[in-house]
């Protein structure tokens, strides 16, 4: 959706430089994004001391990078913080890695 079809549908377009248009389509697309970013980061900060079970498997993680995969494998976080510190974790690692471990624990409860 371009400037001219802003213009279209909504008068209150009208009349605004067509860069600022573009920074506003911009906007509303990542918008989206930027909102599940901040809910993922909230859920982390509250399961900042969520442990990783003794047998976890780092390795069978699909979705981390190689190098991410062998870097808590080798250091072996006890909980979500500390694997926090780690170089090179992003949000959505730490997302995954929470979401492996509450899978972890299903499959505990369950067998």
């Amino acid at each position: 959706m371009g400037p001219e079809t802003l213009r279209r549908l909504s008068d209150v377009f009208v009349g605004i430089d067509e860069d600022v248009l573009a920074q506003l389509q911009i906007a509303a697309v990542y918008d989206q994004y930027a909102a599940r970013q901040e809910k993922d980061v909230a859920q982390l900060a509250a399961q900042e001391q969520c442990r990783f079970p003794e047998d976890f498997n780092f390795q069978a993680i699909s979705g981390l990078s190689s190098e991410l995969r062998g870097k808590v494998e080798k250091l072996r976080p006890a909980n979500m913080h500390q694997a926090a510190g780690i170089e090179g974790m992003t949000p959505a690692a730490l997302v995954l890695l929470l979401a492996h471990i509450k899978k972890h624990d299903r499959n505990r409860r369950a067998g």
